[in-house]
C-alpha cells in the first residue's frame, strides 16, 4: 500500500493561512484512514482574491518510479477540459466569428439533423447527441482514432431526443464543438487553445494528449479499492478530443483561474453568461460548467473522471472570490461529495469528519421494516426511491442506479462502493420506519416512507 505523504506549504502560501493547510491535512488523514474504497492521492490548491491560501500534496504520483505528488505533477483533468472548450467558443463569439444561436450544420454540414441543433445546445448538453462513440462499440477507449473519423462517427448517429427538450450529458457534443473551433479559426483545436488560453495563462506544463502513450512526467493512473492501489492501463485519449484530453498541473490550474478572474481570457460579462443555468430545464449547467449552491454560496465548475485512473475538479465561488483545484490520480464514483467537503473547509462551513464504519450482522428479519417506497421531502436531483431486500441484503434503486447497503448499526448503513455516504433511517415511537436520510459530508436529503 502507498504511504500517505504530506508535502510542505508552497512559498506562495501565506503563513497566516497555515491553519487551512492543517485542516486539509487533518481531513485527508481521517479520510484515508477511514475508507477502504477511495483514497485522496494528489494535489489540492485553494486560492482567494487571486492568491494561494492553501496548497497540499498527498501520496505518490507513480509508485513504480517512487515519485511523490507535487503541485507541478501533471495529471489528466478529464472532463474539466469542457470548460476550456467552452471558453474557446465564447472567445470566437466575442470576436463575432460565430453566434451561439447558429445551427451547427453551418460548420458541420455532415452532422445528422445539424440544421436542428445550435451551438448553444451543444454547450448545454441539450442537443440530443449521444454521450460517447465508445458506448456504441464502434471503437474502444484503448484504440487510437483520427479526429476526422471520430467526428464522422458522431455525425452519423441518430439523436436521442429533439434538441432543446432534455439535457443528457454528451462528450460527443463537445467533440463537435472542438471541430467547430477548428473550422472557424483555421487552427487545430490544440493550437487554438494553446495560443488563446494556455499561453496567456502562463500554463507551461499544460497540453493535450491524443494517444495512449504516457505524457512525460504525468502521474500514473490508479484505482484504489479495499486498501489497495491498482495501476490502470492508460486510455488512448484520441477519443476524448475536446471533451477530456487536457492534462495540467494544480499550479497551472491556479494560473488559469487567476487570469480568468481578471477578465484576460474572456470579458467578465461573458463569464457571467457562462456560469448560470443555460439549459432552460433547471438542470444546473451553464456553458461548459455545472452551477450550484453550497450552503448559500454560489459556485460554478466542472469535475473530471476517467476510469483509467484520474479525477479532477475545478470550481470557483465568485461571491467569495475563492477557487479550488483538485487533481487526483485515482478514479472516483462520486464527483460531488469530496468537492463539497473541501469546499466547506475553504468556506469555513460545517462538514462531517470521516470515520471508520465497522460492518455488523443484522438478523435478516430486522431488515423487512425498511422495505418500501420513499419520496423526497424537498425537490432535488433524486426522485422517488425503492428499498428492497435481496439475498438477505438491502438495496436502494433510483433512476436505474442500485446501491447495496451494509449495516454498521441497527438503523445506519453504508455503501462499500462509496463510504462517504451514510444511509440512516428514522422511526416513530412504535418503531415504524418513517424516514430514510442520505447524508454526504455537508448535506442531507430526507425521504418519507409512503408504503
Amino acid at each position: 500500500m502507498m504511504l500517505l505523504i504530506f508535502s510542505g506549504c508552497s512559498q506562495q502560501t501565506s503563513i497566516a493561512n497555515n491553519k487551512l493547510n492543517i485542516e486539509l491535512d487533518n481531513y485527508v488523514k481521517a479520510f484515508n484512514k477511514s475508507y477502504s474504497s477511495h483514497r485522496i492521492n494528489g494535489s489540492i490548491i485553494i486560492s482567494k482574491d487571486g492568491k494561494i491560501v492553501a496548497q497540499r500534496n498527498y501520496g505518490m504520483a507513480d509508485s513504480t518510479e517512487n515519485t511523490s505528488f507535487t503541485e507541478t505533477t501533471k495529471s489528466m483533468i478529464c472532463s474539466t477540459t469542457k470548460f476550456f472548450t467552452a471558453i474557446a467558443i465564447m472567445q470566437l463569439e466575442e470576436k463575432g466569428l460565430i453566434s451561439l444561436n447558429d445551427n451547427i450544420s453551418k460548420y458541420l454540414p455532415k452532422q445528422m439533423k445539424g440544421e436542428d441543433i445550435t451551438i448553444h445546445q451543444l454547450l448545454t448538453h441539450t442537443s440530443g447527441i449521444i454521450r460517447d462513440i465508445t458506448d456504441t462499440g464502434l471503437i474502444n477507449p484503448y484504440e487510437n482514432i483520427p479526429k476526422e473519423k471520430l467526428i464522422a462517427l458522431v455525425n452519423e448517429r441518430p439523436l436521442l431526443f429533439k434538441p432543446g427538450t432534455k439535457m443528457s450529458y454528451s462528450n460527443a457534443g463537445y467533440q463537435l464543438l472542438a471541430s467547430i473551433i477548428e473550422n472557424v479559426s483555421g487552427l487545430s483545436f490544440e493550437e487554438y487553445v494553446n495560443i488563446h488560453i494556455f499561453k496567456p495563462s502562463g500554463m507551461t506544463s499544460t497540453g493535450m494528449s491524443f494517444s495512449k502513450d504516457y505524457v512525460v512526467d504525468i502521474a500514473a493512473g490508479y484505482e484504489y479499492k479495499y486498501d489497495k492501489f491498482v495501476r490502470k492501463e492508460p486510455y488512448d485519449m484520441s477519443h476524448t478530443y475536446g471533451s477530456g484530453n487536457i492534462y495540467s498541473t494544480a499550479h497551472d490550474m491556479y494560473l488559469f483561474d487567476k487570469v480568468l478572474r481578471e477578465g484576460k481570457l474572456i470579458k467578465k460579462e461573458v463569464l457571467k453568461k457562462m456560469i448560470i443555468d443555460n439549459t432552460g430545464l433547471n438542470s444546473n449547467y451553464g456553458y461548459g460548467c455545472f452551477v450550484g449552491n453550497l450552503k448559500g454560496h454560489r459556485w460554478f465548475g466542472h469535475p473530471g473522471n476517467l476510469n483509467s485512473g484520474y479525477f479532477s475538479y475545478y470550481l470557483r465561488f465568485p461571491d467569495e472570490d475563492i477557487s479550488i483545484t483538485m487533481l487526483f490520480n485515482t478514479t472516483w464514483n462520486d464527483n460531488n461529495s469530496i468537492m463539497k467537503a473541501i469546499s466547506a473547509i475553504a468556506l469555513g462551513e460545517d462538514y462531517k469528519m470521516p470515520y471508520k464504519k465497522n460492518e455488523i450482522e443484522l438478523d435478516k428479519g430486522k431488515l423487512d421494516k425498511f422495505i418500501g417506497e420513499y419520496e423526497p421531502t424537498e425537490n432535488g436531483s433524486i426522485g422517488k426511491i425503492t428499498i428492497k431486500k435481496e439475498n438477505g441484503l438491502l438495496n436502494i434503486s433510483s433512476g436505474g442506479q442500485v446501491i447495496y447497503l451494509t449495516p454498521y448499526s441497527e438503523m445506519n448503513f453504508f455503501d462499500k462502493q462509496n463510504e462517504m455516504w451514510e444511509h440512516t433511517f428514522e422511526s416513530d415511537e412504535s418503531g415504524k420506519i418513517i424516514y430514510y436520510i442520505l447524508n454526504d459530508p455537508v448535506d442531507e436529503m430526507r425521504f418519507r416512507k409512503i408504503n
